[in-house]
C-alpha cells in the first residue's frame, strides 16, 4: 500500500437484536441481581451468551482453593447456576453457563407465566 492508495474499507458489522430487546426487562434483573452489573451498560445481542460474563459478579470467598484459570472458571460456572436457580426458581438440569441470554430470559418468562395462570 502506497500513501497515495485509500485505506481499507472496513466491513459492515450488524448485530443480531431482532429479538433480544423483547426481554430487555427480564435480562436487566439478570444482569444487576444475578452479575452485579448495569443494565444500561451492556450490549445484549441475540446471540449473547451467559458465558460471555464468565467471573462477572463471582464473590472472592467462591475463588478460593481456585488454583489455575479453568477452577475459576467452573468455580463461575456452578455459581451462576446457583444463582438463577435462587432468584428465578429455574431448574438447574435446563440451565448452562453456555446457553444464550434469550434462550434463559424465555426459561424465566415462561416460569413466571405458569405462575400467573
Amino acid at each position: 500500500m502506497t500513501t497515495s492508495d485509500p485505506p481499507p474499507k472496513n466491513p459492515d458489522i450488524h448485530i443480531e437484536r431482532d429479538v433480544i430487546d423483547e426481554f430487555e426487562e427480564v435480562l436487566g434483573e439478570v444482569l444487576s441481581r444475578v452479575l452485579g452489573l448495569e443494565p444500561q451498560a451492556v450490549l445484549l445481542t441475540d446471540l449473547s451468551q451467559l458465558s460471555d460474563f464468565s467471573g462477572t459478579g463471582l464473590p472472592s470467598e467462591q475463588t478460593q482453593g481456585c488454583s489455575s484459570l479453568a477452577a475459576l472458571y467452573d468455580a463461575w460456572d456452578r455459581w451462576v447456576i446457583e444463582r438463577l436457580v435462587a432468584e428465578f426458581e429455574l431448574d438447574a438440569e435446563v440451565l448452562s453457563p453456555r446457553m444464550r441470554m434469550l434462550d434463559l430470559a424465555m426459561l424465566i418468562e415462561a416460569g413466571r407465566n405458569r405462575t400467573t395462570h
